[in-house]
Formats: C-alpha cells, sequence, structure tokens
C-alpha cells in the first residue's frame, strides 16, 4: 500500500492563500451589512450629549457677538462669520435659564438649515465617536426634562450610554422660535 505524500510547501501556500481569501470575503460581507454612524460629543450643564456630524457646519471658538436688543437672554446676538450674519445662541440658557460659564473651552456648534445659520454656544466639545448603526437604541440615559424634548434615541456601547441631539427638533420647537421678549 502506498503512502499518501504530505503536501509540499507550494500546495501549503496555496491552502493558506485560499483560507486568507474565504476570511478575507466573510470579512467584507460582514463589514458591508455594517454602517457607520459620525457624531460630535459636547457637554453642557452635565449633560453629554452626541449630535450628528452631518448636521453641522463647523464647530468655532466663540465669536465677538454684538447683543441685539429686546431679545430673550439666551440669545446672545449676532457675529460676523466669512462675511455673513451667525444669530449665536446659549443652549444652557435656553434649556435651563443659566448661561453658559466661559472657561476658553466653549465652542459654537454652526447649523444651516435653509438659509439660515445658527451658532449653538456649548460648554465644551469633546471630539468625534463613531457608533455602528446597530449600537443606536431607542432608551435614553438620564436626562434633564428640558434636553429630552430635544433629543432622539441614543447610541449605547459597554459604559458609555449616549443621548442624540436632535438640531432639527429644536429649531422646530416654538419656545426656540419665540425671540423677541
Amino acid at each position: 500500500m502506498a503512502e499518501a505524500s504530505a503536501p509540499g510547501p507550494f500546495e501549503r501556500l496555496r491552502a493558506l492563500d485560499r483560507r486568507c481569501q474565504a476570511l478575507l470575503g466573510a470579512a467584507d460581507t460582514a463589514g458591508a451589512a455594517r454602517e457607520e454612524w459620525t457624531g460630535v460629543l459636547f457637554s453642557l450643564a452635565g449633560q453629554r450629549l452626541l449630535v450628528d456630524m452631518a448636521r453641522l457646519g463647523e464647530i468655532i471658538p466663540l465669536p465677538a457677538v454684538t447683543r441685539v436688543p429686546l431679545l430673550k437672554p439666551w440669545v446672545l446676538g449676532v457675529a460676523n462669520l466669512h462675511n455673513s450674519l451667525l444669530t449665536v445662541i446659549d443652549l444652557r440658557a435656553f434649556w435651563f435659564r443659566s448661561a453658559t460659564p466661559r472657561s476658553g473651552r466653549e465652542r459654537v456648534l454652526v447649523v444651516n438649515r435653509q438659509e439660515e445659520r445658527i451658532g449653538l454656544l456649548v460648554q465644551e466639545v469633546q471630539g468625534m465617536r463613531h457608533f455602528w448603526t446597530s449600537e443606536r437604541s431607542d432608551e435614553l440615559p438620564p436626562l434633564a426634562e428640558a434636553v429630552r424634548a430635544h433629543v432622539r434615541g441614543a447610541f449605547r456601547r459597554q459604559d458609555e450610554h449616549l443621548a442624540v441631539f436632535d438640531v432639527d427638533r429644536l429649531l422646530d420647537d416654538p419656545a426656540f422660535s419665540r425671540v423677541a421678549l
């Protein structure tokens, strides 16, 4: 009876290549099913929130703002941004009736809606966060009631549970539209 010969080095390499190609194909298929969501994490009065990166035009330091008379205190005023007017809103003052403390870390989230640009002052921007859409949840972390009205869902990963601030819910809020005293 003849003994079967062991595969030579070339045959081993071909088998290894076939296994690697099969694994890569499976990884590509799994990756295609996963869609990534990118947001910016910011903090405000002890609340940590995400905002969809696609909704932001830019993030800037607080610019020089010109106060406009007879507007509610949470409307800081207008600023010049790239030779156009930017209305600057203190989001903490809108939600909690107390101004955002100035520390040098505060930032303005610039959002665009049709022809209008609005700057939302927040206490601190903590960077970008990437999540898989499969990590999205309808269950919200503990939030102040004023904030909860402007949130749509959350993302949960390990010990992080972050609500998603919905810019459109804020901009559509009738209380946000009533800026005059």
